[in-house]
């Protein structure tokens, strides 16, 4: 796994089930130090091909649609049924929304 991966992984478990949006603002908040040429568009689409390998082919994360907002949260892998996909019901108060405009 890339340092890319262990920032997206370290938030997720220590803050919760995230949003992307959430996820870009930490990602672009660890990118000023780590990857300090990177762009702000450049930083979005590391996140999002981050967040396509580690909730796809390699495993890591699982993903969860609240109905109440657009888009996934992101949470561990161990947070989800593994027959289903579905996130387990005591998982659900990891679940970080964004704020309603």
């Amino acid at each position: 796994l890339s340092p890319w991966d262990h920032m997206v992984i370290g938030a997720i478990t220590k803050e919760g089930l995230l949003p992307k949006q959430i996820l870009l603002e930490r990602a672009k908040a660890w990118a000023k130090v780590n990857a300090k040429k990177m762009n702000a568009d450049e930083v979005e689409v590391k996140l999002t091909r981050v967040l396509q390998k580690l909730s796809g082919s390699r495993g890591v994360l699982g993903t969860h649609r609240t109905g109440l907002q657009r888009g996934y949260h992101y949470g561990l892998k161990e947070w989800f049924f593994a027959s289903s996909g579905a996130l387990r019901k005591q998982h659900l108060s990891k679940l970080v929304m964004l704020p309603q405009e």
